[in-house]
């Protein structure tokens, strides 16, 4: 605030004329380069304007709303050291600072004018990075070394990305498989299955009025021969007769 003390030292005969209201009021830091002299009202807008632009300095200053933005993307340029668009760095940091497109954009604009970052403009698009020359210099062997460094981790990063590939195979796998309590449900189910179709199929033992493959075959013969002189179809005789046949009652004999 060295530079404001001396520009509210300057002479000024009216202390509340427009010339001492921006001295005294501006919300940016003044730096003085040279000499105050008196001022009056009448001749600030002729030779005190020219007077001020050559003995002051207003230097740009971040508003209160912006100051967390410039200090995260000053931080964030300087870590991964790598050229940005203003459009990237609102898309990495964004959801984590939950910082806005303006406040991204006008926070690089002013780093790169106070010099903390470099600008480049390319047609429409301007790329930001940082400032290098606060980074030491590196020797060749330096660099071979970070090339080496790099080439192992990035072996490392493949081969971790192939066992995680392998372990969502298996935990697809898994999922889609039965847990050990729908396990034992579903086995506990077929058990009661099984001891239904063992008590069915001994009924089906058990009982007297069976009809074995040769005799069915005999009285299948002997429906035939009748049928060939029976005015009506094989359904009607059966009817009439009161034959009951495996399809009346849906029954699938089993291949043997």
């Amino acid at each position: 605030m060295a530079g404001v003390d001396a520009a509210r030292g300057a002479v000024c005969p009216l202390q509340r004329c427009c010339c001492h209201a921006y001295l005294t009021g501006s919300g940016g830091r003044i730096r003085r380069h040279g000499t105050a002299t008196s001022c009056s009202l009448s001749s600030f807008w002729g030779g005190e304007w020219n007077f001020l632009r050559q003995n002051f300095t207003v230097a740009p200053r971040a508003s209160g709303w912006m100051r967390p933005a410039v200090a995260v993307i000053l931080k964030y340029l300087n870590d991964q050291n790598r050229p940005y668009s203003t459009q990237d760095v609102f898309g990495n940091l964004q959801r984590e600072h939950g910082l806005g497109k303006t406040a991204v954009v006008k926070a690089m604009e002013q780093l790169a004018q106070q010099g903390k970052i470099k600008e480049k403009v390319y047609g429409k698009q301007k790329i930001y990075f940082a400032d290098q020359d606060q980074f030491p210099s590196v020797s060749d062997t330096e660099l071979k070394r970070l090339d080496s460094q790099i080439a192992e981790m990035s072996s490392q990063v493949q081969s971790i990305q192939q066992s995680c590939r392998q372990l969502d195979a298996e935990l697809k796998e898994l999922n889609s498989s039965m847990t050990t309590p729908e396990m034992a449900k579903e086995i506990a189910a077929l058990k009661k299955e099984c001891t239904q179709d063992a008590e069915k199929l001994e009924r089906i033992r058990c009982a007297t009025n069976h009809v074995t493959p040769e005799e069915k075959e005999k009285a299948t013969d002997l429906f035939d021969a009748i049928l060939e002189g029976y005015p009506k179809s094989k359904k009607q005789f059966f009817e009439e007769v009161g034959i009951e046949t495996d399809e009346d009652h849906k029954v699938t004999l089993p291949d043997v």
